[in-house]
């Protein structure tokens, strides 16, 4: 598989294809992309207002990911913008096309990645300590270890899936294949009554 460092260099998007599958959903074939100095401010989400707690982490969702947001350089943001952008003029699908990056008021980008936890899980690993798998044992662990990666500084290689389209809507969704998190620093609880 060809990888590409986001951060060096554009994607070439002559290596980036659309295929149509047998079901609702469109793939695409593209170098795995390698983005380097990314924030995840609000760390890795098990559950929110909105999606409930997986199965496997004791919830109800049968789905089998976790969702990170990332804040990226403005280098990376512009590539993957491109990227978006191309395999929105590619794809077959109907209904109005959601940018895969969000540019803040601030001056952020921000992008959404899944990582998959059940099924061929995503590896993992936490400042210079050993790659492991992201199943939910390990992966639950260092999630209650490091306050949720809250903060924490990642490079991450992300695999543009599929195009996914819901209620009208169609986007670009991103797989997290590995990330490498450097944690904000130690969570210290503080007894307020002491």
């Amino acid at each position: 598989m060809a990888v590409h460092d986001l951060g060096y260099a554009p994607l070439d998007l002559s290596a980036v294809q659309v295929r149509v599958g047998r079901g609702k959903f469109e793939t695409i074939t593209s170098p795995l992309l390698l983005a380097r100095d990314c924030q995840a401010p609000f760390g890795i989400e098990v559950e929110s207002r909105y999606t409930p707690r997986p199965l496997f982490a004791g919830g109800t969702d049968p789905r089998k990911h976790l969702t990170m947001q990332l804040e990226v350089s403005e280098a990376v943001a512009q590539s993957l913008a491109e990227l978006d952008a191309a395999v929105c003029s590619a794809s077959g699908a109907k209904g109005d096309w959601q940018p895969l990056v969000t540019a803040e008021r601030d001056g952020h980008y921000t992008i959404k990645a899944r990582i998959v936890v059940e099924g061929r899980p995503a590896t993992f690993r936490v400042g210079d300590g050993d790659l492991q798998e992201a199943a939910w044992p390990a992966l639950s662990c260092a999630l209650d270890a490091h306050g949720g990666f809250r903060g924490a500084g990642m490079s991450v290689a992300l695999r543009p899936a599929y195009i996914w389209a819901v209620s009208g809507r169609r986007g670009l969704s991103l797989i997290c294949e590995q990330f490498v998190a450097q944690p904000s620093g130690a969570t210290v609880p503080v007894d307020y009554f002491a």
